[in-house]
């Protein structure tokens, strides 16, 4: 059986960010077409350069290992065929999804909007005042007005190393638990800091800073975002149905609070083991209710020994 985690960002950390992740729901994907990636525009350096970066390819990458893929959404819950849709849950971290074609399949992999922030629509998010302000020698110069009214509706300043990191973590660190008992990795081995330096995602046209290869603060962003700890179980039959591969071994504490019913208010600190039945998703009713019920006794009964 599944049960969401919920994992506790840390609130000091993420209330340093200028742009607030939640705040971008009301902002859309216009695609990189719109960013001026072709030749003889603004942005065309970017775009040569995104061609040959690793994250151009990356729903080429789902399609190459398609029975992998195909394996992860079914264990998820989804209707395998849909993997490749903006609609899908693959999606949301490896792909562009332009608004309007959430149900059609991606083509293009993670391009400018996954990481600078959706632009559109025009006349609301950051697409048309972006470019207020450009100089004709310096059409990318930060400080123009039009960059700074941009930072206001949507576009996140990856040039503060606090945004960046977190909008790196945000797709290659995993924590939500439905996923990772698919067998899905957690991103645990992702290496920042050598991204940066072999200009995996770095496009810009200063010189490193030592702010730039500082570790602390993609640590704190990790940290934030932290990832449950599992143990394998049995592995997978080739050729037989998809089973979750892990089982978590999370522990409960429950603290003194005085105000929770006494039943639940130990008199001091108490670890309990989380509450992870081993039956069957298609178990039957009773069967899940025992084993509520089990549980529920063994809290009880471990919380008035204490």
């Amino acid at each position: 059986m599944r049960f969401q985690v919920l994992a506790i960002c840390s609130v000091s950390f993420l209330a340093a960010l200028p742009v607030c992740y939640a705040q971008q729901k009301k902002y859309v994907t216009l695609g990189y077409r719109s960013c001026g990636t072709e030749r003889g525009t603004c942005h065309q350096f970017d775009g040569n350069w995104w061609k040959r970066d690793p994250h151009f390819s990356t729903v080429k990458d789902l399609k190459r290992k398609k029975q992998k893929s195909l394996q992860f959404a079914q264990a998820y819950g989804m209707n395998p065929g849909d993997y490749l849709k903006g609609s899908s849950k693959c999606a949301q971290c490896h792909g562009e999804v332009v608004n309007g074609r959430e149900n059609k399949n991606m083509n293009t992999g993670v391009s400018c909007e996954n990481c600078h922030g959706p632009a559109g629509p025009k006349e609301v998010g950051y697409f048309e005042v972006h470019q207020e302000g450009a100089l004709p020698q310096d059409p990318l110069d930060t400080s123009r007005t039009g960059y700074q009214k941009a930072l206001r509706v949507g576009q996140l300043e990856l040039r503060n190393v606090t945004v960046r990191v977190m909008t790196c973590v945000r797709c290659h660190q995993i924590n939500e638990r439905k996923l990772l008992e698919t067998g899905h990795p957690t991103g645990e081995g992702f290496d920042y800091i050598k991204g940066i330096k072999n200009n995996i995602s770095r496009h810009w046209d200063y010189k490193l800073r030592r702010v730039d290869l500082d570790e602390a603060p993609y640590n704190q962003a990790v940290q934030s975002k932290p990832i449950p700890q599992f143990v394998l179980a049995s592995a997978r039959i080739p050729g037989g149905p998809v089973v979750n591969t892990r089982s978590v071994t999370d522990t409960i504490v429950i603290y003194v609070d005085p105000e929770l019913p006494s039943w639940l208010n130990p008199q001091s600190t108490v670890s309990l083991k989380s509450f992870d039945p081993q039956i069957s998703e298609d178990a039957p009713v009773d069967s899940i209710l025992l084993e509520i019920k089990k549980y529920i006794e063994y809290v009880h009964k471990t919380i008035n020994q204490k």
